[in-house]
């Protein structure tokens, strides 16, 4: 690489297009439900995550950087919002999907904002935790609590 800025450019975009394309992958497979298809698609990215923490340290850098962001993250990130909201706007064209939130910004910001702290903020932040933040276990819970929100942002009914 010919620089730090061209070796990071390759980083974000080998993480984020890593990312999006398991959770594309989900969204896409077919004969799923949507609100299946969905959150088939929040475990991927919960998994994704958990697997490389770097990846939630680098989105927490690349939110601090206001305006700043790499090309690659800019290539990455309209295109997956767009999707975003096309999936919801089909689920709400066919029923399936019934949500409350104003937008894809802020169901996503609600799911990623979450787990992306959880993962790359609470451990630096709270060093002395009774548990450790990045176990299978913690993994687990998050992921049954963030399911929970994700089927009352989409309008469908909890499980318990």
């Amino acid at each position: 690489f010919p620089n730090k800025r061209a070796l990071y450019e390759a980083v974000v975009s080998e993480l984020f297009g890593g990312m999006f394309g398991s959770i594309r992958e989900a969204l896409e497979a077919p004969g799923r439900p949507l609100a299946n298809a969905l959150e088939d698609a929040i475990e991927s990215f919960l998994e994704y995550v958990w697997a490389r923490p770097a990846a939630a340290h680098i989105l927490l850098q690349e939110a601090a950087r206001r305006g700043d962001h790499s090309q690659a993250f800019r290539a990455l990130a309209r295109p997956a919002m767009d999707y975003l909201r096309a999936f919801l706007e089909k689920g709400q064209r066919t029923g399936e999907l019934r949500p409350i939130t104003t937008g894809p910004e802020h169901f996503a910001s609600m799911v990623i904002g979450s787990t992306i702290f959880f993962v790359g903020a609470l451990p630096s932040l709270l060093p002395s935790l009774p548990y450790d933040p990045l176990s299978r276990e913690q993994l687990e819970a998050h992921k049954r609590d963030l399911l929970r929100v994700t089927r009352r942002l989409l309008g469908l009914r909890v499980r318990t």
